[in-house]
Parts: structure tokens; C-alpha cells; sequence
């Protein structure tokens, strides 16, 4: 540089214009996803009202379980609608027993047909807005709809007893078949912000590891939901095996799912992990269907 040249100061901090505009960037696409696109409710099809908040009335003093965990999915009314399942319930299945006074234990049906998991936990009952959410998912392709329910089922595992009681969390595949036809697992969508979260909370600690591949489905079986109680049961045998390259010998597996009904396919992913070495296996699910 010649001594004549003209050095022109940088009159603002280094790296202040990139940021700034992505702000401002951010702040226009959240303004015209709001006017074109406003959110609405998964069950009612009413809008939302971005500051809506959530009523006192759905806060609760248990860590496991609040209502406020669906903020952004349901209205005011239909979460009023939403069923959660506290005590008492099955120490196993995880039926709720909808009775005041008693704690969990045993129902008759796993005292009867004992599973191969030690427990099974759901956040809510399978009927009116838990239903809608979870065919807006996996019909509709409503992915935003994974982001809220994964992170009420990492509240839920944080805040339970799960969290010190597991080594890998392990989602319930599906058969490649059924993946390319549908474009997304709804199981790992729930757990793949698990590590972040995680990340985030521990502080530098170590939690669970997530092993997306540790299951395969190697039989593109029926669909569970168009079979009866039996037909689940056989229709699901032979579908899993734990992938070659993953051990879980020794470990204590959490299995992840959107939802329970027979318990038919848990059952046989369950029997699969602890035939290769698995400690033991429990189960979560956003929600889980109630036999009438």
C-alpha cells in the first residue's frame, strides 16, 4: 500500500450487519408464514392465537405431566379435552385405573399374560386431540407436529424416573417398504431433538444414548391397526432383529413409540433386545388406547 492511500475506518463493530439482517430476515418469514399460513388447532381446526398462553387451569405441580406441553397444538378447549394418564395406573402396562386413593399396581391382564418389559408409559389417553395429533403426523405429514410432542415426551423422561434408569433409547422401526411410502419414521422424529435438549439440560453430563439403527423391521407385516387383538399378536412375530453392528448387551433400553394399543409390537421389539443381551426394556409412548 502506498503511503497516499486513503485507509476509510470501520466506523461499526466487525460482523454486526450479518446478524442484524438475519434477525430481521427471521422476523419477516415469522410474519408472513403468520398472515399466510396462521396456526391452527390439530383438533378443531380453529386458529391460534400466537400469545394465547396456556390457562392456569392446565399448570400442574407434577413435573411429568402438564397440559402446558401441548402449547401450539390445541385451542384452550380442546386441550381442556386432552386426557392425561397419572396414578394409579398398571405398574407395567400402564392402564390408568381412573380411581382416586390407590397406587399403581398390577392389572390383571399383565398378571395373567406377564410382558416381556418392565413398564409401559404413556402421556395421554388415544382419543380426541392426542388422536388428531398423532393422524397429523403420521397421515397428514404435519412434521412441526413431531417437534411438540417429542419435546413433551423428553419432559415427561427427564422428570420420571426413566431418566436414571436407562442406557440407550431405541425407536420402533418401520419396514424400508412402509418408510419410502410414508417418507419419515413418526418414532425417530420424536427423539431427534433428544440430544440437543439433552445437551443443553446436563450441562456437559452424559445422558442416554439415542441408536436410531439399533432395531430393524425385516418383515413388512400388516398394518396393527386394521387386525384384532390376536392377529396383532401373530402378525408381529419375526418382524425385528437387533442390527449386527449395534450391541445392547447389558444395557437398559428405552423404547420409543407414538403409540400403544394391543402392546403387540413393544412385546416383540422387547423380547427381540433382551433375546440379544438387553438388561432390560421399558417403554414410551405419546399416547395409549383404552379398552373400553
Amino acid at each position: 500500500m502506498s503511503e497516499n492511500a486513503v485507509v476509510r475506518p470501520n466506523l461499526a463493530p466487525e460482523g454486526w450487519r450479518l446478524p442484524l439482517l438475519r434477525r430481521w430476515f427471521r422476523t419477516l418469514v415469522d410474519i408472513w408464514q403468520e398472515a399466510l399460513f396462521p396456526t391452527v388447532c390439530i383438533h378443531c381446526k380453529r386458529f391460534l392465537h400466537p400469545e394465547a398462553g396456556v390457562p392456569e387451569a392446565f399448570r400442574s405441580d407434577d413435573a411429568t405431566l402438564r397440559k402446558d406441553a401441548f402449547c401450539g397444538l390445541f385451542c384452550a378447549a380442546c386441550m381442556e379435552e386432552v386426557r392425561l394418564i397419572r396414578s394409579p395406573k398398571c405398574s407395567v402396562c400402564g392402564v390408568p385405573f381412573w380411581g382416586d386413593g390407590e397406587t399403581d399396581h398390577v392389572c390383571g391382564n399383565c398378571e395373567i399374560r406377564p410382558r416381556p418389559f418392565v413398564s409401559a408409559e404413556a402421556l395421554g389417553v388415544y382419543d380426541g386431540p392426542l388422536r388428531s395429533t398423532v393422524h397429523a403426523l403420521k397421515y397428514d405429514g404435519k412434521l412441526r407436529v413431531a417437534r411438540i410432542l417429542g419435546k413433551a415426551l423428553y419432559r415427561y423422561f427427564t422428570a420420571s424416573r426413566l431418566k436414571h434408569t436407562v442406557d440407550v433409547i431405541v425407536p420402533v422401526p418401520l419396514h424400508p417398504v412402509r418408510l419410502r411410502q410414508r417418507g419419515f419414521n413418526q418414532s425417530i422424529l420424536l427423539i431427534q431433538g433428544w440430544n440437543k435438549w439433552s445437551a443443553r439440560d446436563e450441562e456437559g453430563g452424559v445422558g442416554p444414548v439415542i441408536r436410531m439403527e439399533a432395531l430393524r423391521r425385516i418383515r413388512n407385516t400388516r398394518p396393527q391397526m386394521s387386525l384384532g387383538r390376536k392377529e396383532r399378536q401373530t402378525n408381529i412375530i419375526g418382524a425385528f432383529d437387533v442390527h449386527p453392528r449395534v450391541s445392547v448387551e447389558g444395557q437398559r433400553v428405552l423404547l420409543v413409540d407414538d403409540v400403544l394399543t394391543t402392546g403387540a409390537t413393544v412385546a416383540e421389539c422387547a423380547t427381540v433386545l433382551l433375546k440379544a443381551g438387553a438388561a432390560k426394556v421399558d417403554v414410551l409412548t405419546v399416547a395409549r388406547t383404552i379398552e373400553p
